[in-house]
């Protein structure tokens, strides 16, 4: 049909002081079509369910590590301030290559 559609940030649209205190659908229409009629506007990417998918699982790996880490300095404080020394099995090598992390 000949119709250009484009995706846009909400927070990219130019607002004024009274589109702000007057909200409806006709203001903001008009507020729109002017951004547009004037070029002020640039689409947005909307990634893939694939992408979200992928997104979702790194951010959930990223919390467990932190919640492991987090708890095993814990675990470490509590043994050292009760004067218990820990483990040599359980030191490992962390990112950098030192041991005991």
């Amino acid at each position: 049909m000949g119709i250009n559609n484009i995706i846009v940030n909400p927070a990219d649209v130019p607002t004024g002081q009274k589109e702000n205190v007057q909200k409806t659908d006709a203001v903001d229409s008009r507020k729109i079509a002017r951004s547009l009629r004037g070029n002020e506007l640039t689409g947005i990417h909307v990634p893939g369910e694939y992408t979200l998918e992928a997104r979702t699982l790194v951010r959930a790996r990223d919390a467990i590590v932190k919640d492991m880490t987090r708890m095993k300095q814990r675990l470490k404080s509590l043994l050292y301030f009760y004067g218990i020394p820990y483990p040599r099995s359980l030191k490992s090598r962390g990112r950098t290559g030192r041991a005991g992390s």
